[in-house]
This record gives structure tokens, sequence and C-alpha cells, in this order.
């Protein structure tokens, strides 16, 4: 059975746009598993990717997770334009009201370039968790999903 373990966020929105992140986290009996968003421009269209290789231990409150999104669209050479490829990679602590840990953000297009490191702390978002799918098997989630990730996942 999947439960939801909740939806966390540091975003924040001014008028139209929103600047930040959100995790949302489910688990069945042998994984955890979610999006993680990230917003930098329109609050309505908030770029998802599929946690992977998540690693949460309950009894210790550590949580770890790598993600891919698009963020928005890059040049190499100034003339095409192709969608970012953005990987974060996330190790923290999850309390009961809120995440609070380190984040890297990696640029895929341009592996030379320097990684981002920022300590992040995101809060429990309540009426969001209340609103989050509670599909009954792992199946149904990964159909959801799909869905999801069809209209705002990476595009690579």
């Amino acid at each position: 059975m999947v439960a939801v373990i909740g939806a966390y966020s540091d975003r924040v929105v001014t008028g139209e746009n929103a600047a930040g992140y959100t995790i949302e986290l489910w688990q069945d009996e042998a994984q955890a598993f979610g999006f993680f968003r990230g917003a930098a421009g329109l609050a309505e269209d908030t770029p998802t990717g599929l946690l992977e290789n998540v690693r949460y231990d309950a009894k210790d409150k550590t949580l770890s997770f790598k993600a891919k999104l698009s963020m928005g669209l890059a040049t190499i050479d100034g003339q095409n334009w192709v969608p970012t490829r953005d990987i974060y990679q996330f190790e923290g602590t999850l309390y009961p009201d809120q995440i609070t840990g380190h984040l890297i953000h990696l640029n895929a297009l341009e592996p030379k370039q320097p990684a981002r490191h920022q300590k992040v702390t995101m809060y429990r978002l309540k009426d969001e968790a209340a609103a989050m799918a509670r599909p009954a098997t792992y199946k149904e989630w990964l159909e959801m999903a799909d869905r999801v990730l069809q209209a705002r996942g990476p595009k690579w």
C-alpha cells in the first residue's frame, strides 16, 4: 500500500513568478519515491523530475536522492537552443515539519562547469500533502508519474 510521507518546500511566489524547490514523497513497504520540483520562473510552469536512487531511513531520518530536470533552454554555441540538463543531488534529514540538507546542482550540458552547492530547508506543506494523489499501488503511482512527467518532466 502506498502512503504519503509529505510535501516540503522553500518555494517563494511573487505575483506570477516563483523560485525555490519542492519535494513530494510517498512510500510503500519497500521504498520511498516521489518528485522534485524546481521553480525559477512562472509559478504555474514548474519543472518536475522523478526522484532517483532514493535512500530514506525513517529511523535515522535520513533522505538522499538524485533528480533530473529541464529548468529552461540553453545554448552552447550561441545559435542552437536546447532544453537544459539539470541534475540535482540531495542529502539531508527529514524531520516531522521540515527537510534540511545539502543540494548540489550540476549542468549535464557543460560537465566542466562547477557544481552549485547550497544548504536548503524545506517546510512541510500540510495543504499540499492533503491534496497529493493516493494511489493504491506503486504501479498506479508510476502511471500517474508518467502523466506528470510527460507535461513537466525533463526533456532529455
